[in-house]
């Protein structure tokens, strides 16, 4: 049906905005620990960075089947 069609549309938006988000957090992580490495960034910058990263929003994703 058409509500299952777009249900599934909506939900396959949802992942590839959480995969993007994923990747960009990724990237801003890498490039702050190699700031770290470097020595220009302090450790709690790099460990508030590492916060959100547990938090990111993409394990809404697989966090529990949608019925």
């Amino acid at each position: 049906t058409l509500q299952q069609s777009l249900k599934i549309s909506a939900d396959s938006l949802d992942l590839v905005a959480a995969q993007s988000d994923f990747q960009i957090k990724t990237f801003q992580f890498k490039r702050q620990q190699s700031l770290y490495d470097s020595g220009l960034v302090s450790l709690a910058q790099l460990e508030w960075l590492d916060s959100p990263m547990r938090l990111c929003p993409f394990t809404k994703c697989y966090a529990k089947p949608q019925v």
